[in-house]
């Protein structure tokens, strides 16, 4: 399945923000440690962010969350393959959702 335009137009800039705010976290409170770094793959329906974490010569994977690629609507991780059942944001809420629907560990969970 194609993303929709949109969603592929701003997909790039909602990892681009996700990446910079873990880089200000860790440049400011855990600047000893190797600062993660999201990678974005593309799934039939979903894109999947994953956050790489290098400890030396340990590298750890985690989801950080997932997209929808037809709307943009973010979800949490149920598995390392599928988002959990609901929706925590949108890529095109004010400031990509951070904070409200996604954070530095990965999308927020329900409230």
């Amino acid at each position: 399945m194609k993303a929709d335009i949109k969603v592929e137009a701003e997909i790039a800039n909602f990892v681009a923000k996700i990446q910079d705010e873990i880089n200000k976290h860790y440049s400011q409170n855990l600047s000893n440690l190797t600062t993660p770094q999201i990678v974005l793959n593309s799934g039939s329906k979903f894109y999947k962010l994953v956050q790489v974490n290098t400890d030396g010569n340990h590298i750890s994977r985690s989801v950080h969350c997932f997209v929808d690629k037809q709307n943009g609507d973010i979800y949490k991780a149920a598995t390392w393959a599928q988002p959990a059942k609901h929706v925590r944001g949108s890529i095109f809420d004010p400031n990509y959702g951070w904070g409200t629907a996604v954070g530095l560990y990965g999308a927020t969970y329900l409230c």
